[in-house]
């Protein structure tokens, strides 16, 4: 569908640059015109910096992650860990013109924790979205939650909650969550140390729609050094990704390779991508 150009260069432990050119399928010579009536794909190029702290158990703290392109789209991120306390913030321009604001926060106790996030806050106008979840071990293999969900708009507030669990053995996990809309379920299992298998059910309450999905990931980095990665769900989708490390003796290069075809539509994809590092 395209052809994507990375080139990244680590100037120390920490900083990290990265250019991306991006040219989307219609910008190829000898690829397929556009549809008729969609707008000309636009060549893109961005740079993206990652500045990476301290290196800690959860992660770097700070960790600080920006990325520009061409258009004047921005999206920077933020992270700072303190003890037990994690905060992030989000914020992201389009074209050069204001697009949003994402703050949250996490604290982790000694068997639960707790999330607070507001997304485009604006105390004048009274509107913005705010969502708290809490998480809670009741036994060594049981983990209970919820989260609410307010969003105010024009002097409107909305409130949606939600419950949740997870049960966890030495081999397996199952999760769900369900609220006034939504059922979902999920089921992993992890057979040996290179085969895991999963299943998913997704059902809309107020649409009766439903959706079940299969996947499996099989880690053959020890005999080959590569992953196979693939999904099927019943809407007839069948995805495959395969990774392939160390293509080379010389050079830390790895191989991807990803199909994807719906047989109801009749449509069908397919990429590859080398990494190196």
């Amino acid at each position: 569908d395209g052809f994507k150009l990375v080139f990244s260069r680590g100037f120390s432990s920490h900083l990290t640059t990265m250019h991306t050119i991006n040219l989307a399928q219609g910008q190829i010579r000898g690829s397929a015109p556009p549809i008729p009536g969609q707008p000309l794909p636009v060549p893109s190029y961005t740079f993206t910096s990652i500045y990476a702290g301290e290196n800690l158990p959860d992660g770097p703290n700070p960790l600080l992650y920006g990325e520009m392109d061409n258009s004047g789209s921005l999206n920077a991120n933020m992270v700072y860990m303190e003890d037990r306390l994690r905060f992030k913030g989000v914020i992201q321009t389009q074209c050069s013109k204001w697009a949003g604001l994402q703050l949250s926060g996490d604290y982790k106790g000694d068997t639960y924790s707790l999330n607070v996030t507001a997304a485009n806050p604006d105390l004048i106008a009274a509107s913005g979205v705010f969502v708290g979840s809490l998480l809670k071990r009741i036994t060594r293999n049981l983990v209970l939650g919820t989260d609410w969900t307010l969003q105010s708009s024009r002097g409107r507030v909305d409130c949606m909650n939600s419950l949740l669990f997870k049960y966890s053995r030495n081999d397996w996990d199952l999760v769900g969550n369900v609220d006034l809309r939504k059922l979902h379920l999920g089921y992993s299992h992890k057979c040996n140390e290179n085969l895991s298998v999963a299943v998913e059910w997704e059902t809309m309450l107020d649409q009766g729609d439903s959706k079940v999905s299969l996947g499996y990931s099989v880690d053959l980095a020890e005999q080959s050094g590569a992953i196979v990665k693939g999904t099927l769900d019943s809407s007839g989708t069948v995805c495959a990704t395969l990774e392939k490390r160390n293509i080379t003796s010389h050079l830390p290069l790895s191989l991807i390779l990803s199909a994807s075809i719906n047989h109801t539509k009749s449509e069908n994809k397919f990429g590859f991508g080398v990494s190196f590092g």
